[in-house]
This record gives C-alpha cells, structure tokens and sequence, in this order.
C-alpha cells in the first residue's frame, strides 16, 4: 500500500512534469508566434514598397541598431545625452567634422508590443521629439523576440538609409563612440562581420556549429546585411532563442548559399564584460550598464580617458 508521503511526492513529480511541458509549448506557441507575425509584417511591408517609387535614401556612415523595450525611456535617454550625443566626446570636440560625423550616424530603437500595456503617454512625447524610435507592433515583447527585432532591424536599414556599417549592439552597452569610429574607418567595406567573435554555437538539434559574435556589440557591412536579409525564410526561422547566434547563424547560411567570398567571424577585443575599475578604456562596447545612473557615471569616465591600473 503506498502511504501518503508517498503519494503527495507521486502528485508532486507529476504536477512538475505538467508545468515543464506547459510552459515549454507557451515558449513555443509565442515563438511561432513572433516568427509567423514577423514574416507578415515584412510580407506587407514588402508590398507597400515595391508600390511605391524608390525614394532617395540618406547616407550615413553608420546605422546603429538597439533592441530596447517600450518602457525603457530613462535608458534610452541616458544613451542619447552620452554616448550618442558626439558633442561631448572631448576626443572630437573642436574636431571641425564632428558635425559631418554626427549626420552620419543613425540610430534605431527597435520597439516591440507589450502584451496587455497601452502606450505610455512618455513613450508617445518620445516618438514625437526623437526621430529614432521604430515600434514594431507584429511583435509581441518576449524572450523569443529578441532575434526577430535583430532580423526587422537589419531588413529595415537597407529601406531608410545608404551606409557602410551596421552596428548592433544593446541598451545596457556604453559605446565608445571615438574608438567605434576610428576602429571602422580602418576595416574594409566589404565581407565584414567582427565583434568579439570567441564562441560556438550549434553543433546540436540538427544545427552545424558555426561561430558568432557575441551580442553586445557586433558589426555588419551593408553586402554582408543585404546577403542574409535575402536568405530564403527557411533559414531565417529557427528555434533557437539567442540573438548573436542567430546572426552567426545567417553568416554562416551565407557562406554555405552563395558562391560570393567568404565572410568570417572576425575577432577583436573590441567588448568588456568585467573589470570596469582599472585599466585603459580602449575597446568599443562596455556591457552590463543597465541604469540611467550607470550610463551617465560611467560616461565620465571613459571620456576623461584617465587610466587607473590595475593591480597584479
């Protein structure tokens, strides 16, 4: 006869088994969700555009692109008095192009819809005063989303601008916009993709391992952008949930698809992860700022450039 622990510990095992395969098929079921909405909304957007004539697109040396949340109006603020702002870098101030540099650069918020919030009247007042807000409203605000605002990004830069780069990088990055700079005006205009590009990724599910660059910050050239938003959409619907990967990914398929030169996953030491106290503030993109408050200290003290070593 089973006793009662006995039982109690049976209905335990199976209430976890129940909720493990139910919040597996939710995280599915909002995947292909996401995935199915996106390809709609590009459907749709495609028709739009080829009715119309092309219009003449700005040229920009760069287009920076940022995933970021509807709610997240402080940080984007923060990254637009910082960083973003050319004006207070004292590496270009007095610098007679810096206002050349500024006009080329464009900056894309990529917005999702948050499922049961309406619009805040502070998101409205920015997508009014700001013209880099991009709210995607087929896309529902989940995990699984992250790669699909990637793809949006990508697709939708090669409609509203000419450039050389695509910089992907997140809300938590400080980027050190100098160093960015003079690290792109040195690379090639052509087969790029670089960023810290240390890991692997597949190798598992069906998926051959490939490498990639890490997610918070990573560089495109416009061939390389055109090339995977042109991949067939077998290849642009996956299940894996990863954004960096995801863009490894599409290199990869590139490389495996077409008959053009190679593209390699270019690494430099170009990302800081840790160890923010000490040392020269020499890479592109620093992670894991996630305040206002973070952003604006840390600011200050990569523009002062001052050095403090670090302890052996």
């Amino acid at each position: 006869m089973i006793s009662n622990k006995k039982w109690f510990l049976l209905l335990l095992a199976c209430f976890g088994i129940f909720a493990h395969v139910y919040w597996h098929f939710r995280a599915t079921q909002n995947q292909r969700n996401n995935a199915t909405l996106f390809h709609e909304a590009f459907i749709l957007n495609s028709s739009q555009i080829a009715s119309l004539e092309e219009p003449e697109l700005e040229t920009f040396f760069m287009v920076i692109c940022i995933p970021s949340l509807p709610r997240s109006t402080d940080q984007r603020n923060a990254i637009r008095s910082t960083w973003l702002n050319l004006t207070r870098w004292n590496e270009l101030r007095g610098d007679p192009v810096t206002d050349e540099r500024s006009r080329a650069v464009k900056m894309m918020f990529i917005l999702g819809r948050e499922e049961g919030r309406e619009m805040s009247e502070e998101l409205k007042d920015e997508i009014l005063t700001h013209n880099d807000i991009y709210l995607v409203p087929q896309l529902r605000e989940h995990r699984e989303v992250l790669k699909y605002k990637t793809l949006w990004g990508l697709r939708h830069s090669l409609n509203i601008a000419n450039f050389f780069f695509f910089v992907k990088t997140d809300q938590d990055v400080l980027v050190n916009f100098p160093a960015l700079l003079a690290g792109l005006r040195a690379l090639p205009r052509a087969r790029v993709y670089t960023g810290r590009c240390v890991n692997l990724w597949g190798g598992w599910g069906g998926y051959p391992a490939f490498p990639y660059c890490s997610g918070g910050g990573y560089v495109l050239s416009r061939d390389v952008v055109e090339g995977v938003v042109g991949l067939p959409e077998e290849v642009h619907k996956v299940t894996f949930r990863p954004e960096d990967g995801y863009v490894g990914w599409l290199v990869y398929n590139l490389n495996t698809r077409t008959n053009s030169t190679e593209v390699n996953a270019r690494n430099r030491a170009v990302l800081r992860l840790s160890q923010y106290s000490c040392g020269p503030m020499l890479e592109w993109f620093y992670h894991r700022i996630n305040t206002p408050e973070i952003m604006n200290s840390f600011f200050d003290r990569v523009n002062s450039n001052d050095t403090v070593p670090c302890e052996t």
